[in-house]
C-alpha cells in the first residue's frame, strides 16, 4: 500500500509537523480512501513510531469503518486489518451494475432512505431456522459476518457465502457502492474513486464526486458530462451497460419501445429479437434493424465496413469506423497483427478500392467555390448518378440556374477526364432485357465491345452489330476515335486509340496500368505517343501561353499550319484584338524555332540568275543544311565548301549559331564552350565554370585562357582571304 503516489501525498500533508496532522479525518472514495489511510498509518508507524494506540475512522462509500492501529504494530497486524477492510470490495454484482445505466435515465427506483445510524440487517436461514444478523453501520461487514458465523458454528464455506450475501444486501440498501471507478482530476494527481450507489444515476454520482472534491460549479458543469461518459464507457466495454439504445415505433399499437444493444452480443440478431418481442412483424423488424445498424455506423459504434485479410494463413478482420481514415485503420490493424510494413501500400490500395466500390467513400471529390473565401467539398459516390449529386448540391446551397448548368458541365468533364464517369453509355435490348455498355476515357473501344459480348453471351454476328451501334453512337456524340496507334513496348505491340479532347498524360497512365507497364517506363511511352500525335495533327507542334486581361489562353500551332494561320484562328476563336497579331506571331515563331518547326533563318543564295532560300533549323549543323540545299537544287558538289563558310558566317552574325566553340579540358574530359555574337565573355565563362564544378580559384586562369584563345582566333581570321 505504500505506493509512490501515496508516499508523496503523505509527505505533502505530514511534513514538517507530523504530530499535528488531523488523523481523525473522514476519507471518502472507497478503495482509494483505504489505500491512503493504510499508507498514512504505515508512514506514521515507520516514520516516528506510535507511543499509543490510534483509531482512524474511515468512510468507505456511505459506510463508516474504524481502523485501529495498536501499540507496537507489526506487519502481520497491519495485513490483518487491511484484509478485513478490502474483502468487502471484492464482490461485483453484474445484474445490479446493468441497472446503473438504466438509472442514468431514471429507470431504477431510488432506495428507501436509511438513517445514518441504522444498522445493516440481514435475514438468513441457518439449519432451517430464520435468523437476523445485525451489523452496525460503522462496523466492518466481513468482521460482523465472521463474528456471527463463529457464534453459530458455521463452516468457512458457509461464512464466505454469507459474506457475499451480506455485501449484496449492503449494496442494494446503499451501504456499499455498486461500482467504483478510478478518476484523476489532474493529469499528475492521485487516482480517486468515483462511487455509484444503487438507484443513483451516473449524473448524480459524478456531481456528488466533484462536489466532494471541492470542484467549483463552473468546472463541475464542464467536467461532469465527461466523467459520466467515461464511467458509462467503462460499463459498456464490459457489457454492463448498453452500447446504445434506440426508441422505435410500433405502428400496429401506436406505442414506442426501446431497443438496448450490448457489447459482445450479435447486434443484428438482438435488434430483430427485441423488435419481434415488441410485436413488430418480421418485414418491419428487418427494416428497423437496417435503420438501427446504419445509425450505429454513423455514430462510430460499429464498423462502417470489415474486410477479411489473410495473415499467416488465417483470416483477420480489418475494421473501419465512421470518421476514421484508412491510414488510421490500417495502422491499427498492422500493429495488432505484427504485419510487415512493406505490405501496407498494397493493403491500403486494396481497401481504398473496395471502399469506393461499396460506396463507403467517394470515388472523387471536388472543391466548389461558393464565394471569395468559402469552398465546399462536393463528393461523388459510385453508383449514384452525377446529375442527382449535383442537383442535391445546387438545392442545398441555392445556386442560380446558370451556375448549376456550368457546375454540372464542369463536373462531368472532370470526372470523364479522370475515367471516373463514362463518356457515354450505349443501351442494348438483349433477349428482352436492357444491358448497358459504358465507355470511359482511355478505354480501347474494340476491347470493351468484346468484353461486353462475352459478359452478355453475344454471338460473333451479334457482336458485329454491337460494334456498329457503338461506332454510330460515338460519331453522333463526336467521340469517335480520331486516331489509333500501336505502342511498341519491349517486343509487344499494344493498340491504343484517342478520342477528341482526351488528356494524353491521363490516357498513358491508365494505358500503362492496363498493360502492366512499370512506372519508370511511362516517360518512354509518353514520348513515343507524343511524336505520333503531333504527326497526326492531334497535338500542337508548338504553343504559347497568352494572358489577355484576366484570361489565361494558349496559342497553338498544329502540323501543316503557318504561324500566321495559327494566330488568325486564335484571334477569331477568342475574340482578341487583331492589333496583337504581329506580337503574337513573333512570340509563337520563337517557340516554333526552338522546337525546330521553322528555320531560325533563311539565307538568300544566288545561283544561275535565280535567288534561292537556304533554311537553317535549330540544332542543325551548317554543313548538313548546305548539303541538303545543294542536293535539293542540284547544285555542283564543289559549291558545298564555299557555301558552308558563307552561311556559317551569316548564321553566326545572326546569333543562330556560335561564332566560335572553344574546347576546354576539365578533369581529363573535353567540354566545348560555345560563344555567340553579343555575349559577355566573362559572364559565359563564369556560368560554364559553375555548371562544370570548376574550383573558384581556377576561374581567373580559365578566363585568361579563353581571352587568349579568342585573340589568337581573331589574328588567324585576319590572314584568311
Amino acid at each position: 500500500f505504500v505506493a509512490p503516489t501515496v508516499s508523496q501525498r503523505l509527505t505533502e500533508h505530514m511534513h514538517p509537523n507530523v504530530r499535528s496532522y488531523p488523523v481523525r479525518r473522514v476519507i471518502r472514495g472507497g478503495m482509494s480512501g483505504i489505500k491512503i489511510v493504510m499508507g498514512m498509518a504505515v508512514g506514521v508507524w515507520l516514520g516516528i513510531g506510535l507511543a499509543r494506540a490510534l483509531d482512524i475512522p474511515v468512510v468507505v462509500g456511505s459506510q463508516q469503518l474504524t481502523l485501529r492501529v495498536p501499540d507496537a504494530m507489526d506487519s502481520t497486524t497491519l495485513d490483518s486489518a487491511v484484509v478485513q477492510m478490502t474483502e468487502r470490495l471484492h464482490t461485483v454484482i453484474s445484474q445490479e451494475l446493468r441497472g446503473i445505466a438504466g438509472a442514468s435515465s431514471g429507470s431504477v427506483p431510488q432506495p428507501s432512505q436509511q438513517s445514518v445510524d441504522d444498522p445493516l440487517v440481514i435475514r438468513i436461514n441457518v439449519d432451517g431456522e430464520p435468523h437476523s444478523m445485525s451489523i452496525p453501520r460503522d462496523a466492518d461487514i466481513a468482521a460482523g459476518v465472521a463474528k456471527f458465523a463463529q457464534s453459530k458454528g458455521l463452516s468457512a464455506e458457509a461464512q464466505q457465502s454469507l459474506t457475499h450475501q451480506a455485501m449484496e444486501v449492503a449494496v442494494s440498501k446503499g451501504y456499499m457502492p455498486l461500482l467504483q471507478h478510478p478518476v484523476k482530476l489532474a493529469p499528475d494527481g492521485p487516482a480517486l474513486r468515483l462511487s455509484v450507489y444503487a438507484g443513483q444515476s451516473l449524473e448524480q454520482a459524478a456531481a456528488n464526486f466533484l462536489r466532494l472534491h471541492n470542484v467549483d460549479n463552473e468546472t463541475l458543469q464542464q467536467t461532469a458530462p465527461e466523467l459520466v461518459n467515461e464511467v458509462r464507457m467503462h460499463l459498456v466495454s464490459r457489457g454492463l451497460a448498453p452500447l446504445s439504445t434506440f426508441t422505435l415505433n410500433n405502428p400496429q399499437s401506436g406505442s414506442h419501445f426501446t431497443v438496448s444493444l450490448y457489447v459482445g452480443e450479435n447486434l443484428t440478431e438482438s435488434v430483430l429479437r427485441q423488435c419481434t418481442e415488441n410485436g413488430l412483424p418480421m418485414e418491419q423488424s428487418l427494416e428497423a434493424r437496417n435503420q438501427v445498424m446504419n445509425k450505429m455506423r454513423e455514430q462510430g459504434l460499429i464498423p462502417l465496413t470489415e474486410y477479411p485479410v489473410q495473415v499467416d494463413g488465417t483470416a483477420r478482420m480489418l475494421t473501419l469506423f465512421a470518421g476514421e481514415s484508412v491510414n488510421t485503420a490500417i495502422k491499427r490493424f498492422v500493429e495488432a497483427n505484427n504485419i510487415n510494413e512493406e505490405f501496407v501500400p498494397e493493403l491500403k490500395a486494396t481497401i481504398q478500392n473496395r471502399l469506393v466500390d461499396e460506396g463507403v467513400t467517394p470515388m472523387a471529390s471536388m472543391n466548389i467555390a461558393l464565394g471569395p473565401e468559402q469552398r465546399v467539398a462536393l463528393p461523388f459516390f459510385k453508383g449514384v448518378a452525377i446529375d442527382d449529386t449535383v442537383s442535391d448540391f445546387v438545392q442545398k446551397y441555392q445556386l442560380p440556374a446558370e451556375e448549376a448548368r456550368q457546375l454540372l458541365a464542369s463536373v462531368q468533364k472532370r470526372l470523364q477526364d479522370n475515367g471516373l464517369a463514362p463518356l457515354m453509355e450505349v443501351s442494348f435490348n438483349i433477349s428482352g432485357r436492357k444491358a448497358v455498355l459504358p465507355l470511359y476515357s482511355g478505354q480501347n473501344v474494340t476491347e470493351q465491345v468484346v468484353k461486353f459480348g462475352q459478359a452478355q453471351n453475344i454471338s460473333p454476328e451479334g457482336l458485329e452489330a454491337v460494334y456498329a451501334e457503338v461506332s454510330k453512337s460515338l460519331r453522333k456524340e463526336g467521340l469517335a476515335p480520331v486516331a489509333e496507334f500501336t505502342v511498341n513496348f519491349k517486343g509487344r505491340a499494344l493498340p491504343i486509340s484517342f478520342l477528341q479532347g482526351e488528356s494524353l498524360e491521363l490516357k498513358v497512365q491508365r494505358f500503362a496500368a492496363q498493360h502492366g507497364i512499370p512506372e519508370e517506363d511511362i516517360p518512354e511511352v509518353l514520348e513515343q505517343l507524343t511524336v505520333d500525335l503531333v504527326h497526326a495533327g492531334l497535338l500542337p507542334t508548338a504553343q504559347l501561353p497568352v494572358k489577355i486581361g484576366a484570361r489565361q489562353l494558349v496559342l497553338q500551332v498544329f502540323k501543316g499550319e503557318t504561324s500566321q494561320q495559327a494566330v488568325a484562328k486564335f484571334l477569331s476563336e477568342n475574340a482578341v484584338d487583331p492589333g496583337l497579331a504581329q506580337q503574337l506571331q513573333l512570340g509563337l515563331e520563337v517557340r516554333m524555332k526552338d522546337a525546330g518547326l521553322i528555320p531560325m533563318s533563311n539565307f538568300a543564295v544566288g545561283f544561275d540568275g535565280k535567288e534561292l532560300s537556304l533554311p537553317l533549323f535549330k540544332g542543325q549543323k551548317v554543313e548538313d543544311a548546305v548539303k541538303d540545299f545543294v542536293l535539293q537544287h542540284k547544285l555542283p558538289e564543289n559549291s558545298v565548301e564555299g557555301l558552308t563558310t558563307e552561311v556559317g558566317r551569316r548564321a553566326a552574325a545572326n546569333g543562330d549559331i556560335p561564332f566560335i566553340q572553344i574546347p576546354i579540358t576539365v578533369r581529363g574530359r573535353e567540354i566545348t564552350l560555345p560563344l555567340f555574337i553579343g555575349q559577355d565573355v566573362a559572364r559565359e565563362v563564369d556560368a560554364f565554370g559553375k555548371e562544370n564544378s570548376i574550383e573558384p580559384e581556377d576561374m581567373p586562369k580559365l578566363l585568361i585562357a579563353v581571352r587568349k584563345f579568342l585573340n589568337q582566333a581573331a589574328g588567324a581570321a585576319k590572314t584568311q582571304p
